[in-house]
């Protein structure tokens, strides 16, 4: 399962974080002369404690990872050597437009997303749809000076290529 940089950012400081409160109220005990069954006490309850939040960070990234259409209209047409092949390297990515449903069950969305290189520049048509929370490309065209070629397909080509 693969979560986002934010997911993994937030856990690292919710990890910081109680370690760091651990730190000092173990601390303060110590310096109270508190018996090292207390301390083993206290090491628990932050211990449950950072699982508790740490499970509310994955799950809240899990239900997060789904919506980022615009996220996946980038990533593919960054990736793909069509691309880069038309307009030249460096491709510059520009932010997709379009409209993206809200929700989380399955869902269409036609994006275009600006794309300039060296070469030209142009943009993509992409036609996406959100199926079990992931947003996949279905069909794309690039359209460089006029120009439309087809750029994967998603599921279909991919089974086409394997017969």
């Amino acid at each position: 399962m693969s979560f986002g940089p934010g997911t993994q950012r937030s856990l690292l400081l919710a990890a910081a974080w109680m370690f760091g409160a651990f730190f000092v109220v173990a601390a303060v005990f110590r310096g109270l002369d508190a018996s090292q069954d207390t301390l083993a006490v206290v090491a628990g309850v932050f211990a449950y404690g950072f699982i508790a939040v740490a499970a509310f960070i994955l799950v809240r990234g899990w239900r997060r990872r789904g919506s980022d259409a615009a996220g996946a209209a980038s990533r593919f047409v960054e990736g793909h050597p069509g691309v880069e092949g038309a307009v030249g390297a460096p491709v510059e990515v520009g932010g997709p437009e379009g409209d993206v449903p809200a929700g989380t069950g399955a869902a269409q969305a036609n994006l275009v997303v600006p794309v300039s290189g060296p070469a030209g520049s142009g943009h993509v048509d992409l036609v996406m749809a959100r199926i079990a929370r992931d947003w996949e490309v279905l069909s794309a065209t690039l359209v460089v000076d006029g120009d439309r070629v087809k750029l994967a397909e998603g599921l279909n080509e991919a089974a086409a290529e394997d017969d």
